[in-house]
């Protein structure tokens, strides 16, 4: 019987080929033995840790979408930080995005071809919805009282970092990296600077309420 350190090892070893497989072959084509070939590892052992092809490639996703919300997490309070200008502060946040997920592209091309899938929709929505209430809250205290649709703000914020992301890495010869980041960065500053005012969402970053 494997120890609790050998089980956890094996589990994330199977996620990271799940991780290749799919960013190698695309998810329609990522089989049992797929994934065993990425990561050297007996495809039986997946029956053992998993319940299906299809879990594993959900907690995979569970994994990958966890660290990016905690990154996100990890360098939301800069957007606190009032003595620097409001754009710069919003720049400097998505520069770490950026640079996380750009410095990352196996794991971002699981994460896209994943969350437009329909496994995505049967499996892992409820708990991505779950899981980004959290940044969902913190942002919601930012908008106009008469405003609304937050959730539709941040998703297409997220989606227009992670999509102009996975094109850069899918083709990143001759392409500089700065120049598309700033491009990107320009997009999304225009929604966050018409929606969300900027006092609420520094109260928001550092978890206190505006004008308290």
């Amino acid at each position: 019987m494997l120890s609790t350190k050998e089980h956890e090892q094996k589990t994330a070893a199977l996620m990271d080929g799940a991780v290749r497989s799919v960013a190698l072959y695309g998810l329609e084509n990522a089989s049992t033995k797929t994934i065993s070939a990425c990561c050297g590892i007996n495809e039986a052992y997946i029956y053992r840790y998993f319940e299906s092809k299809e879990d594993l490639l959900a907690k995979t996703f569970e994994r990958e979408d966890k660290l990016f919300l905690d990154m996100i997490l990890d360098n939301f309070p800069v957007l606190s930080y009032e003595s620097i200008d409001y754009e710069v502060r919003c720049r400097l946040l998505f520069m770490r995005c950026w640079k996380y997920v750009t410095g990352r592209p196996s794991e971002l091309k699981f994460y896209m071809r994943y969350y437009h899938s329909l496994m995505y929709n049967t499996y892992s929505f409820v708990n991505h919805t779950k899981q980004y209430s959290i940044l969902v809250d913190k942002l919601r205290s930012a908008f106009p009282a008469e405003g609304g649709g937050v959730e539709l703000i941040m998703r297409h914020i997220l989606d227009t970092l992670l999509t102009t992301a996975l094109m850069y890495v899918s083709n990143p010869e001759g392409i500089d990296s700065d120049e598309v980041a700033e491009i990107n960065f320009k997009m999304i500053f225009s929604v966050v600077r018409e929606f969300i005012d900027k006092n609420k969402l520094a109260a928001a970053a550092t978890g206190k309420q505006s004008g308290v």
